[in-house]
């Protein structure tokens, strides 16, 4: 099984066939001062089965790390890959995974990690960065 993409959005459904609609994909957040937070976002990933292997579950955690290092937030399920589509010999399977409200502490770079199963590496990362929103001249 390999991870063919994984995005960061703020609003994710999958359709009848399975197959998911983003909606507001994102790589920046800013932010008036901290700390502040951001109350809804999910996990989009696809992942590729050569054919012949098999369909099983597989545990998953997501993963959101501040730039620090610190541990904002994770998400643990079960991937229960469904053959939605085939592409050649190799079967596309799609999951949502809805992110806990983040409390962000620090301004830079974040990172939303996947893990498989019992893996120790990432199977998969999506990357945020936390800026702050300067004010204009006329005080917006």
């Amino acid at each position: 099984m390999k991870v063919t993409y994984a995005h960061l959005c703020d609003y994710a459904v999958a359709a009848a066939d399975g197959k998911p609609t983003h909606a507001g994909l994102f790589s920046r957040l800013f932010v008036k001062g901290l700390p502040a937070a951001h109350l809804r976002s999910f996990f989009v990933f696809g992942v590729s089965i050569p054919e012949g292997e098999a369909l099983r579950p597989k545990s998953y955690r997501v993963l959101v790390v501040a730039p620090s290092g610190k541990e904002l937030g994770e998400s643990k399920g079960t991937l229960t890959p469904k053959a939605i589509g085939k592409r050649g010999p190799i079967l596309l399977s799609h999951s949502i995974v809805p992110i806990p409200v983040l409390g962000i502490e620090e301004l830079g770079v974040h990172r939303v990690r996947l893990f498989l199963g019992s893996g120790t590496k990432a199977a998969a990362e999506a990357l945020f960065e936390v800026a702050e929103k300067e004010e204009s001249a006329a005080g917006r």
